[in-house]
């Protein structure tokens, strides 16, 4: 921890001290808290492009009362290494297509007589004008100050299994987070910068830039975490417009 202290003082690194946030088996968790203002994205992308001579990959949680949950959500985690085992066995391309039909099933159940097609949105026409997502909806609240983690690895898919983030709800255990986020950092560049609360946000290197490639992401997500489409976009048109181009990617699991 003194090390990283250091590194961090030499890159003027605004923190007052580490904390150990979390054990596990491949690592101390450290975490630190920072006044919110509007350079905290720069600050995460500083301590981002340091992860490969400090070997912490930065997270923002939240605020202090949300680093404090952290610990009690990792009660019920297991081992870093077994989930990592867990998401290497994971086909993503099959993930999908067995979430969709699981999906199917559940609905067919609570009414053999609907149509299951219906338990999908609508696909919806493409909107006249979209924005590209830009922004970070957890930096917009109004916070005095942002609390980060420090994980130890430099590969941001792991992040969810040493912060043992996932399987309350219908939001997937964190294998399956895994696993997907190494394929959309494979594909898109997609890296996680925020897991707060029931909230993952993601900075992307390469978004998607037809309205093909942004529709295919656009399903691949709502498998995923359908709250974004059925509790926000409403079709997946309009999430897919959203995404091209876009910089950043939210998800919720209420």
């Amino acid at each position: 921890m003194a090390d990283l202290s250091s590194q961090l003082n030499h890159a003027s690194i605004p923190f007052q001290e580490l904390d150990v946030l979390l054990h596990t088996d491949r690592g101390d968790v450290l975490s630190f808290v920072t006044p919110h203002g509007a350079g905290i994205l720069e600050l995460w992308q500083r301590l981002r492009a340091m992860a490969a001579t400090t070997r912490y990959w930065p997270v923002v949680v939240g605020d202090v009362a949300e680093l404090k949950s952290v610990p009690e959500r990792a009660k019920y985690g297991g081992s870093v290494s077994e989930t990592l085992q867990r998401a290497q066995a994971i086909n993503v391309p099959q993930w999908f297509l067995e979430a969709e039909e699981q999906r199917r099933r559940d609905f067919m159940e609570d009414d053999p007589d609907l149509d299951p097609e219906e338990s999908f949105p609508e696909v919806g026409e493409w909107p006249d004008h979209a924005e590209p997502t830009a922004k970070f909806h957890t930096l917009k609240r109004g916070r005095k100050t942002i609390a980060f983690a420090l994980v130890p690895t430099q590969y941001p898919w792991e992040v969810p299994a040493f912060m043992y983030w996932g399987g309350w709800n219908s939001c997937p255990y964190p294998e399956v987070h895994c696993a997907l986020q190494r394929y959309w950092d494979h594909v898109h560049g997609a890296v996680i910068t925020v897991a707060a609360g029931d909230v993952l946000e993601m900075w992307v290197d390469r978004p998607p830039q037809t309205r093909e490639a942004a529709l295919a992401l656009a399903k691949e997500q709502y498998i995923y975490c359908s709250d974004i489409v059925e509790q926000g976009t409403s079709t997946l048109t309009n999430l897919g417009a959203a995404l091209i181009n876009g910089r950043t990617w939210f998800f919720w699991w209420d």
